[in-house]
């Protein structure tokens, strides 16, 4: 009897977030991370994240947008990816990624914010032409960055002539 049916109705809750470090190097990758996670009591079907980067990012296969497929996702679940992007260029990246499923309808991600910055070292020598034999000789040798990035583990190396005998740095 139609009075005494019972139907359980239930609804998928999709969240994507995405995540990516605040600051890179230009000659490293930048890790961004999309996580989806189902908080309803209802399976999602189909389901699509896509993103379209500026063009000075690149995924590996050298474009610049992104999609990922989920067959399906169920109650309670999260599913994670992960890329890598290049930047060919310095500069400020702001993206967000857009989860659509065939049950669900569409969710934006948060927006993240990436600064890719470069180092350039620049290296300045200084010293006399000539000295008289058996002085001292002062050398001055200047690292700067003149970049927006940090030279991190920077080693400086300077070689000595043979016949001179290093004293100190």
């Amino acid at each position: 009897s139609p009075t005494c049916a019972k139907i359980e109705i239930v609804e998928p809750q999709l969240r994507l977030v995405k995540s990516a470090p605040g600051e890179m190097l230009q000659c490293d990758r930048i890790p961004v991370k999309y996580t989806v996670t189902n908080e309803g009591d209802g399976y999602a079907c189909d389901l699509r994240i896509s993103e379209r980067f500026d063009e000075n990012l690149m995924i590996a296969e050298g474009e610049n947008q992104v999609e990922l497929s989920i067959d399906s996702l169920g109650p309670g679940k999260s599913e994670e990816f992960e890329i890598m992007l290049d930047a060919s260029k310095t500069g400020e990246y702001t993206s967000g990624a857009t989860l659509t499923s065939r049950t669900s309808g569409e969710v934006e991600s948060n927006l993240t914010t990436t600064k890719v910055t470069i180092p350039r070292l620049a290296l300045a020598q200084s010293g006399p032409d000539r000295e008289y034999l058996g002085r001292s000789v002062t050398y001055e040798i200047t690292i700067s960055n003149q970049g927006d990035g940090p030279a991190k583990d920077t080693v400086l190396e300077a070689s000595i002539p043979e016949e001179e005998r290093f004293q100190e740095a």
